[in-house]
């Protein structure tokens, strides 16, 4: 007679078990990079809004300067912020609009 065997494969980690998408960690993680910026030489006070749009897996696909300062610096704005990491969560990519005013803590 036949023996079964049990399989003893690790099932991954579902995706039911991900929390969605938290604005606010989103914030944090790019808050935390604006004074990676300085070499950018931004005019103390600008007003500035970039879209980062965040992986499932937590981080960062796209960072682009929107608005009138979309053009000045925007390389140099987008590498740092590209950085930002936060915790996986479910669903698609999400993009998240962060403002920041240049020079203030």
């Amino acid at each position: 007679m036949p023996v079964a065997s049990a399989s003893a494969s690790a099932s991954p980690k579902s995706a039911s078990t991900t929390k969605p998408f938290d604005s606010e960690r989103a914030h944090a993680a790019l808050a935390a990079l604006v004074p990676k910026l300085a070499p950018c030489k931004l005019a103390k006070g600008s007003a500035w809004s970039v879209k980062v749009t965040y992986a499932p897996d937590g981080h960062v696909l796209s960072a682009v300067p929107v608005g009138k300062h979309a053009a000045a610096q925007s390389a140099c704005v987008s590498a740092p912020l590209k950085k930002a990491t936060i915790a996986p969560f479910a669903g698609r990519p999400t993009p998240y609009v962060f403002n920041f005013v240049a020079g203030s803590k």
